[in-house]
């Protein structure tokens, strides 16, 4: 039979795990409440009418000796109304106390622990091994005192031996956990109460957390429980008609038609039936007053290879106009990623949206309260310029502009249009020369400079070809983003996902282009997409997107020809320089290198020379740049500096650089080589801005040795200096300690003026720190610009509605130098207590998460605290999944799970309280997301994490860490420096390409 379960949420972040077994067990999803929504006269009355079968008390933040902590569950914990109970963690501690036991703090806070379960054989713990074969998952710093239990309650269960971290069920790239010293640690003064019950009444405890995903007899207890109450219900036929899942509630917008009343007891219950699981399919359905987007599409096989790398492709396209309105979605490191996407202004459905939140009120409060969250303000700007303005919340808008559009997917059927193009364009000439200035219908997506560049070049070389069949069988593509919104969403969006409004970001709360012209990488197979994305009801909408496309792919066609002449300039060059020194060593210029010298990586060069950007030609990359050290010259009269990629280094972290900087092939990164350790200087030595090097020009080299020296950079600040910072870790701990969270996700800001020059600095960072989730994103004049290269998944939603999230916590540095001390480091990693214990919590929060917007039983971690190492650090990776609600829309899955909790910590809500007060300020783009959320119900975000933020004048590197029980203040101030260490690097090599100092940074100065 079904039953029916009131599952009473206190505000805890592991709620929706309990929601999920419940849901499993019972065959029906319980109903979820708040612990303050019902008042008890609601409750009471809701009881009495049998609408419940039982009732789950779930976990939660605090003691349940607060009112304000408990809520509801203090009257009816306190009432008979003959209704079976169970009580999980503070559940449990509020029953004791409910029934004259007291509370009191545990002998160790234990959280992300496991320990081994000793019973008594009750019936809640039928068919469970008593002892070493049941392992419970533990969160909890307060306990129900044992001794002071009175005689109507039972003591069922308590921990046996010693507690430890959660252990893999294989070992990660070959590395086996090992316990540490200290890994595992008694239980100070006996034994902890772990099980309670009530002998009269049909209630029970457990301090321990079922729901857990290393608690694996977890639902056989919630079953024991179910039996429980059915054998309390007797003959009940389950017949009464059964509640709906909840979706996270909306915010209660003043000027919003649907209102969320708690008057009743349906109030958080969804009006439909819940639906069933549909292994095959899910996500939210177009609306049928959508309108249908065409999305055509031109496949260019191998041409990554041929134009030199995605670095030249974007900069030579997009680099232009100071990179303004540009995007850049860049798997630095291929390994891990297979698609990049690029792009700019675009066709006529462009835009460019801002969105603020309305002014912090005085009084932060939480969106749920007091009439919720004010709308903010959405600036919209076209193509051409024109502005709106909106008053509006923002998954609000975000939700009516997804459903405004869909992105239409027709029956299979390529379908080549090149003729019907030419037709419509003028732009394939007869000889299929590509002629851009021919076209009638343009837009802006790529500069008319980089379209028209090199054309003498081209007229001397072979013909180009005329473009391959146009396509619309979307089906066909490899890839899920065909166009949409491309941007960024702050960590301040917060108070649209049940967060609190604290504080104002420097930076707008979300940014996001509107993209309609795209091109996307494929990094496994070197192939090209271009894609233009097209309202299908415009008149002239197609033949706009089809002239695009044709340009585009003329630009692309220029780009290989002048990398053809440039390689083959390059061997004609080296072979006259080989034979040259065969003749005669006198051949060989002072300051000469051969091509195993230590050089800067051709992405790093790349960049630097992106700062003039004045240049209207693709021959700008090699103009001549009086601002930097490092310049690469025109080859042998080549009109382009698109040098060859044989240069290989030496250096271990410009080798990792050079590998994962485009060269040759596109192939795979090698992560494992990795930057030497990079000691800060109190007084770098600068280059002259009138410097002058050869392109070959060396970190260190003897080149640098005759710069004059320079003013010094001014040196980076902290938002909150070292002993703050250090003194913040500390009240995190008392927090922990009074149970007031789990874990704590403590950060803090790395800020100076000036900013490098964001075109040097990407290419830069992107060399010496790759990441499969990194990101370029400029917007307009005003900015902000930023550099992004996070290794880190927030969340991806497939157009066959299965989400996946890929926290990480658990971060070791990497030893370039010693492969031995680079392998202990691993190992060291993979068997802390410490961040599996971080890692556990964040997948059960991330579980938690998904499991709102998810079908019943689908939520589950195909990869747990697996060992991934990049070029700096080597981290914890764990990988949630869940096939979302049919009835979940993507709004819906953001309010769910945003922000990431590997930047909040859990609790969720009450960490981000605890967060907010001892930051003190906005944290801004950091700890928020970039990526993209396509108009195909699909999207893929990351979490803003080694991320540099360039505005109005200033840049800004957040760096943070998780604050646990086991952490130390020394070491995890050194954790946040580790963190912002390889953005530090990257500007130092941006201000001083001669050295490879990172910047500066004052640990006592505070940056205002």
């Amino acid at each position: 039979m079904s039953l029916r379960t009131l599952l009473v949420d206190n505000y805890d972040s592991y709620t929706f795990n309990l929601f999920q077994l419940l849901a499993t067990v019972n065959g029906v999803p319980p109903t979820v409440i708040k612990n303050n929504e019902w008042s008890w006269r609601q409750l009471q009355a809701t009881i009495r009418d049998q609408t419940f079968d039982n009732i789950v008390i779930s976990p939660g933040p605090g003691t349940p000796s607060n009112p304000n902590d408990i809520g509801v569950c203090k009257s009816l914990l306190a009432s008979d109304l003959g209704v079976p109970i169970l009580g999980v963690c503070m559940g449990c501690q509020a029953l004791g106390l409910a029934h004259g036991a007291t509370i009191s703090r545990a002998p160790q806070a234990v959280h992300g622990k496991v320990s081994a379960v000793v019973h008594n054989g009750h019936a809640l713990f039928h068919g469970i091994t008593s002892g070493s074969e049941f392992e419970v998952v533990r969160y909890h710093s307060l306990q129900v005192d044992a001794d002071s239990l009175p005689g109507c309650l039972e003591p069922l269960a308590w921990t046996s031996g010693a507690h430890h971290a959660l252990q893999s069920a294989a070992p990660t790239m070959g590395i086996e956990p090992a316990h540490s010293a200290n890994a595992s640690a008694a239980d100070q003064d006996g034994p902890v109460l772990m099980a309670l019950a009530h002998r009269s009444l049909p209630r029970y405890g457990v301090q321990f957390h079922p729901e857990s995903i290393g608690t694996p007899l977890g639902y056989q207890l919630l079953q024991n429980f179910a039996s429980l109450t059915q054998a309390h219900l007797g003959l009940y036929d389950g017949s009464t008609p059964l509640p709906g899942i909840p979706l996270p509630r909306q915010p209660k917008h003043p000027s919003s038609q649907q209102q969320y009343s708690t008057d009743g007891a349906q109030a958080s219950t969804a009006e439909k039936a819940y639906p069933g699981p549909e292994p095959s399919c899910g996500g939210a359905k177009p609306a049928a007053s959508s309108k249908p987007l065409d999305v055509l599409w031109i496949h260019l096989p191998g041409a990554l290879a041929s134009v030199g790398s995605s670095n030249d492709l974007f900069w030579s396209l997009y680099g232009q106009h100071e990179a303004h309105d540009t995007f850049w979605l860049d798997s630095a490191s291929r390994d891990r990623g297979r698609f990049s996407y690029m792009g700019g202004r675009g066709g006529p459905m462009w835009r460019r949206f801002t969105y603020r939140l309305p002014p912090v009120p005085c009084t932060p409060t939480p969106q749920a309260s007091r009439g919720g969250l004010q709308p903010g303000t959405l600036e919209e700007v076209d193509s051409n310029g024109t502005t709106a303005h909106h008053t509006t919340h923002f998954l609000t808008w975000l939700d009516g502009l997804l459903h405004t559009w869909h992105a239409n997917k027709p029956q299979p059927s390529a379908k080549a249009m090149s003729n019907a193009h030419a037709d419509a364009t003028g732009s394939v000439m007869a000889d299929g020369e590509c002629s851009p200035e021919g076209s009638t219908a343009r837009d802006d997506s790529l500069p008319r400079a980089a379209l028209a560049a090199n054309n003498e070049a081209l007229q001397q070389g072979s013909q180009s070809r005329a473009p391959p069949g146009i396509q619309q069988d979307v089906g066909k593509l490899p890839f899920d983003f065909w166009g949409g919104l491309v941007g960024f969403l702050g960590y301040e969006l917060k108070a649209e996902c049940g967060g609190r409004q604290a504080h104002a970001a420097p930076t707008p709360d979300a940014m996001l282009f509107l993209a309609d012209r795209l091109i996307a990488l494929d990094h496994h197979t070197g192939d090209v997409y271009l894609l233009a994305m097209v309202d299908s009801s415009h008149p002239g909408a197609h033949q706009l997107g089809q002239a695009w496309l044709h340009e585009a792919h003329c630009g692309i066609q220029k780009l290989q020809h002048a990398a053809a002449m440039t390689q083959e300039a390059a061997a004609a060059a080296s072979a006259a320089e080989a034979a040259c020194h065969r003749r005669s060593t006198e051949c060989a210029a002072p300051g000469h290198l051969p091509p195993a010298s230590t050089a800067i990586p051709e992405s790093v060069s790349d960049g630097m020379q992106r700062s003039n950007s004045n240049s209207s030609t693709l021959s700008h990359l090699s103009s001549s740049n009086t601002g930097m050290c490092m310049q690469r010259q025109p080859q042998h009269g080549s009109s382009l500096s698109m040098q060859t990629h044989s240069t290989q280094p030496t250096d271990d972290s410009m080798e990792t650089a050079s590998a994962a900087s485009d060269a040759g092939s596109e192939g795979p990164a090698h992560v494992q080589h990795v930057s030497p350790d990079i000691k800060e200087p109190t007084g770098p030595v600068r280059c002259s801005p009138s410097a002058q090097h050869s392109q070959h020009a060396v970190i260190g080299s003897p080149d640098c040795a005759g710069v004059q020296a320079q003013k010094p950079m001014p040196a980076f600040r902290l938002k909150r200096p070292r002993q703050q910072y250090m003194r913040d870790v500390a009240t995190c701990l008392d927090a922990l300690a009074a149970g007031e969270s789990y874990e704590v996700c403590l950060t803090t800001a790395l800020a100076r003026c000036p900013a490098p020059d964001a075109r040097i600095l990407y290419p830069v960072l992107r060399a010496l720190n790759p990441a499969p989730y990194a990101a370029w994103l400029s917007f307009g004049a005003q900015g902000p610009q930023i550099c992004c290269s996070s290794p880190e998944r927030f969340l991806k939603a497939g157009q066959d509605g299965w989400l996946e999230a890929r926290p990480i916590k658990g971060t070791a540095k990497r030893h370039a130098d010693d492969p031995e001390a680079d392998q202990a480091a691993a190992q060291a990693l993979v068997s802390s207590e410490k961040d599996r214990a971080e890692n556990l919590m964040i997948v059960d929060l991330m579980r938690n998460d998904l499991g709102r917007v998810c079908q019943v039983g689908s939520v589950h971690v195909p990869g747990l605290m697996e060992l991934e190492s990049y070029a700096t650090v080597h981290q914890l990776v764990s990988t949630v999944r869940g096939l979302r609600r049919p009835d979940a829309s993507i709004a819906d899955c953001l309010r769910a799970t945003f922000p990431g909790g590997s930047m909040t910590g859990a609790p969720k809500i009450r960490t981000m309280e605890i967060i907010d007060k001892l930051e003190g300020s906005a944290r801004g783009v950091y700890s928020g997301s970039v990526g993209f959320i396509g108009f195909n119900n699909a999207f893929d975000l990351n979490i803003v994490i080694r991320t540099a933020v360039c505005n109005q004048g200033q840049i800004s590197i957040g760096a943070g860490g998780a604050i646990v029980v086991q952490s130390g203040v020394e070491d995890e101030y050194t954790e946040m420096r580790l963190k912002a260490r390889a953005l530090l690097a990257a500007v130092g090599a941006c201000d001083d390409p001669c050295h490879r100092m990172p910047a500066v940074v004052n640990e006592d100065a505070v940056y205002c």
